[in-house]
């Protein structure tokens, strides 16, 4: 015969629960890479972090949408993102890149302001993550393409581990 549940044993047991369970906040996170001006041009390379990861996690998808942006498709000019993972410790690890050009393994088309340009169809690396760790875009030029303008919006959606 089993004891019945006290109040405080159910109390108790949702607690620990709690702590088991990632919050929508968890799930979710998106991220305005802004400037203190509110409008910002970028002609040269860069790294922008996008996220530190809170838990263990698998980054399921980023999608990225900029206010005023536009960029056509170009295999001469052109921007290169790459998502990446790691620490200051550790060697950073490129988990999906995208870019603007016309062809090729990595193109994504054009950039068309608050339009989300996603890496849905990027071939995709270990994006597992552990407490502590960075979620940064490695951004590279190709040629020299229009400068990169800020305002953007990146939203990654992941699942705990």
């Amino acid at each position: 015969m089993t004891t019945p549940l006290t109040p405080d044993d159910v109390q108790a047991n949702l607690d620990a629960l709690k702590l088991e369970v990632p919050t929508l906040e968890e799930q979710m996170f998106s991220t305005c890479l802004a400037t203190w001006n509110g409008d910002q041009y970028v002609n040269y390379d860069f790294i922008a972090s996008l996220l530190i990861a809170p838990i263990r996690l698998k980054v399921l998808s980023i999608a990225l949408a900029w206010d005023y942006y536009n960029l056509p498709v170009s295999d001469t000019n052109y921007w290169r993102l790459r998502a990446r993972v790691g620490d200051n410790s550790n060697p950073y690890k490129y988990l999906a890149a995208r870019s603007t050009q016309k062809t090729g393994a990595e193109s994504n088309g054009p950039i068309t302001a608050r339009v989300a340009w996603t890496y849905d169809a990027a071939a995709w690396g270990n994006s597992d993550m552990e407490p502590g760790d960075l979620l940064q875009l490695h951004c590279t030029q190709g040629g020299t393409p229009a400068q990169m303008r800020f305002p953007m919006v990146a939203t990654v959606r992941y699942a705990a581990l």
